[in-house]
């Protein structure tokens, strides 16, 4: 946008034509921004937008939370795990465009696959498997990472998520 907010900026216009060389953000959050709003600029749809990211944020932070600790030491650091959600577990909207979303399913399925990723056979993986379907921190992920940022939750509804209710077994 430009600094009044009311024109596309430059790069703005070129991601709208189509002629846009690359993205400044790497991730085509510009691109969605601009297509995702009711209007480009509308402040109403900027803020839910804003809100929606930092839902992403905590989600990002609660998976670092419960599987790097749980796992050996040097098996997986902070940055691998950014970058498997930030780049082979990219969601994709319904039109097939890759988001910030996350493909919480399949990272899960690659994490579990990970045996190294245990200490005597618990690991992340297994702690947000409880509170069962429907229920699990992964159900929780999927909603905080969901690839359609209009669909994530409020911050007050991912705090009443029943995961942080289940009681976690101590192994």
């Amino acid at each position: 946008m430009s600094t009044d907010g009311l024109e596309l900026s430059p790069y703005g216009e070129a991601a709208e034509a189509g002629n846009a060389a690359e993205d400044p953000l790497e991730l085509g959050l510009a691109e969605r921004a601009l297509r995702r709003t009711l209007r480009p600029g509308d402040p109403f749809e900027r803020a839910r937008y804003a809100r929606a990211d930092d839902m992403r944020e905590f989600g990002l932070l609660l998976l670092t939370g419960l599987v790097l600790p749980n796992a050996p030491a040097g098996a997986i650091d902070q940055l691998k795990l950014r970058s498997l959600t930030d780049g082979p577990f990219l969601g994709a909207d319904a039109d097939g465009m890759k988001t910030d979303g996350v493909d919480v399913p399949q990272l899960r399925e690659y994490l579990d696959a990970d045996d190294g990723l245990r200490v005597g056979g618990v690991g992340g993986v297994e702690l947000l498997d409880t509170g069962g379907a429907g229920s699990s921190g992964w159900d929780l992920l999927a909603s905080l990472l969901h690839p359609e940022w209009d669909q994530r939750p409020s911050a007050a509804e991912a705090l009443a998520h029943p995961f942080f209710e289940a009681e976690m077994a101590i192994y």
